[in-house]
């Protein structure tokens, strides 16, 4: 069966594409797709959310109740782009889902700590302030510091009320007439004449463009991507809280790890950043669930012992290469777009990324922002994401 998600001539006070209700089909409803759904629906524009599972569900890497917010990055655009969500984006939600702790990043002397240094110094002492480590363990008690470790405090560091942040997202989505389908696969999205096909298991949707957010399922849906946008499984542990555990932390090593609040639960979430090798998002053989790196890193780490771990699990990225955003068109005259916040940005972003769609869904990309994103981001050209000789580990 073919549905047509386009509508008649639009009233006063909708967006219009080509004299009609600008129709919309986002794949994914996790925390890009929603804030996708949430920017267009309330601009006017006919929006469909089509989701593989419930909105909330643990397949993916939306779920949980807490992530970290930060603008330490070792890229100064990041620095900016987090500042920008902050300052206009988070506002716009009208709702209390962030909460300020500050935050301690720490690691030996090398090229990515030194990036972060490097970037951060230009937004001055009120955010970023360097600390010796003596330092470091009066404000960071429950972290154990070596004389070598670089440590600085991102005062703008915090807390996402994760879950309440997908929550009112789709809350508001819906208010503003999005439609959502769950328990309902995409199998393919193709550009056709003056708009989008999308082929479900519960039938055919027409419509004029196509948001992809499927996150780490993108390259199932974009065959060209999947090489170098890979599903990879994170490793999460909870533990009990320790004094001074309610701030946000990030080891800058090889090897990242980091920690936060677990937001309401009375738990501490450590996790390691993890960008190697491929984790088929349906896979029915997962690789197995490895804790011993995250335990040996609390081991080493914690000056406080938190005790064993009280539960475990896992979330997918989508990582790609420099651990950049994947935003654009699929090609210059595509109806269809690409947007993943790739490699764990999703959550702090979301807002910003929300708008950034909805720009481009409008044909309102001429912002210098806009302009900006979207070149650095394009999906092929001079400056994509997809070209191996820019790829710097460090970043």
């Amino acid at each position: 069966m073919v549905y047509s998600c386009r509508s008649p001539l639009a009233p006063g006070g909708q967006f219009l594409l080509n004299g009609v209700i600008a129709s919309v089909i986002i794949v994914g409803a996790g925390i890009n797709g929603l804030a996708s759904a949430w920017r267009l629906a309330a601009a006017g524009a006919r929006v469909t959310v089509i989701g593989k599972f419930s909105v909330r569900n643990d397949h993916g890497g939306s779920h949980g109740a807490s992530r970290i917010y930060r603008t330490a990055y070792a890229d100064p655009l990041y620095v900016d782009l987090m500042r920008t969500a902050l300052n206009e984006d988070w506002p716009r939600l009208e709702l209390d889902l962030l909460f300020p702790k500050g935050g301690c990043f720490f690691g030996t002397p090398g090229p990515k700590v030194e990036s972060y240094l490097k970037a951060m110094k230009t937004i001055g002492p009120q955010i970023f302030e360097p600390l010796s480590t003596s330092e470091a363990r009066k404000r960071f008690g429950f972290l154990s510091f070596d004389e070598s470790h670089l440590v600085f405090h991102d005062h703008s560091a915090g807390v996402v009320a994760a879950e309440s942040t997908c929550r009112a997202l789709e809350r508001l989505a819906r208010h503003s007439g999005a439609t959502f389908l769950e328990h309902t696969s995409v199998e393919t999205v193709h550009d056709v004449s003056e708009g989008v096909c999308v082929a479900t298991t519960s039938g055919v949707l027409l419509g004029d463009k196509a948001v992809l957010a499927a996150g780490a399922r993108l390259g199932s849906l974009c065959p060209e991507l999947a090489v170098t946008v890979r599903p990879v499984r994170q490793s999460v542990l909870y533990y009990p809280e320790v004094p001074g555990s309610d701030r946000v932390w990030a080891w800058l090593g090889e090897d990242g790890f980091y920690g936060l609040p677990d937001f309401g639960r009375g738990r501490l979430k450590v996790a390691r950043h993890r960008l190697d090798g491929t984790d088929p998002p349906d896979s029915p053989s997962p690789r197995l669930f490895d804790a011993a790196d995250v335990q040996a890193f609390v081991r080493t780490h914690f000056a406080i012992d938190p005790g064993p771990p009280l539960a475990q699990e896992t979330c997918l990225y989508a990582v790609a290469p420099n651990e950049d955003f994947q935003l654009g068109p699929l090609s210059p005259d595509s109806n269809i777009l690409v947007a993943s916040a790739c490699s764990g940005h999703a959550f702090k972003f979301a807002p910003l990324t929300g708008r950034l769609v909805m720009e481009w869904v409008l044909e309102q990309t001429s912002s210098e922002l806009a302009k900006k994103l979207f070149a650095k981001f394009a999906l092929r050209g001079p400056e994509s994401a997809l070209n191996p000789t820019l790829f710097d580990p460090t970043d």
